[in-house]
């Protein structure tokens, strides 16, 4: 008995370590086909994000769902030949633009309960950028304490024939105990695409267990009910 204990505690404790650890994704695979300021859009509000500044969310333009007019791609072409190609994965991206002709534009995620530990993204950027750089701060819209930062070094496009194909991964940690609320991004005025932001958020944005560790937690929590139905029948 003490043992089947055991080992259902562990496995709820485990389940619940996994649900506080596991990072949100934002992949922005939803945004219009039509080139939308996120400000507007606010795709993830519901997980207490929320977007300023020069950032359009913009779909590819060789989608093969819903295209829209960014020229980039990730990933394999499904269908080189066609005219024009196509290919299935990574359709959506933010586009770093202001919507005018400034020489660098600033995009800023805000995070109502804040995120820890590492933040990730992925982007690629034109061939003539100048380097941009990410910085995370403690408050609001670059508010508070400067707790981290990545530089994004250019991507090259060499192979892509006029796309952006050739994407980077990059990531920034934040120092054990500190809380972020803001991530603000600069870089080239629409020379910077980005994508999969990876982040632990905090409060009313805290991650959803997967469905199988659920399924976990039912088994045990019904293997526990059943050892003291028995005991009590005994």
């Amino acid at each position: 008995m003490l043992a089947a204990k055991t080992l259902i505690a562990s496995a709820l404790l485990g389940l619940a370590s996994s649900a506080m650890t596991a990072p949100t994704t934002l992949d922005f695979e939803k945004v219009d086909a039509k080139t939308t300021l996120l400000s507007t859009t606010q795709l993830y509000k519901d997980l207490g994000v929320s977007f300023s500044g020069g950032g359009f969310g913009v779909a590819s333009s060789i989608a093969k769902t819903d295209p829209g007019d960014g020229n980039f791609y990730r990933g394999k072409i499904d269908a080189p030949n066609q005219s024009p190609p196509f290919y299935s994965a990574n359709r959506g991206a933010v586009i770093l633009w202001d919507g005018g002709t400034s020489t660098e534009a600033t995009f800023v995620i805000n995070v109502k309960d804040g995120f820890n530990d590492d933040f990730f993204l992925s982007y690629s950027s034109a061939d003539f950028a100048t380097s941009g750089a990410v910085k995370i701060f403690s408050e609001a819209n670059g508010g508070g304490d400067n707790l981290g930062g990545i530089d994004l070094q250019l991507t090259g496009q060499q192979g892509c024939a006029g796309f952006l194909c050739n994407w980077n991964d990059a990531h920034s940690t934040i120092a054990n105990g500190k809380i972020g609320k803001s991530i603000v991004i600069t870089g080239g005025n629409g020379l910077f695409y980005l994508d999969d932001f990876k982040l632990n958020l905090l409060g009313d944005g805290t991650h959803v267990p997967e469905p199988g560790g659920v399924a976990l937690s039912l088994a045990a929590l019904a293997a526990l009910a059943w050892s003291r139905t028995k005991r009590q029948a005994i």
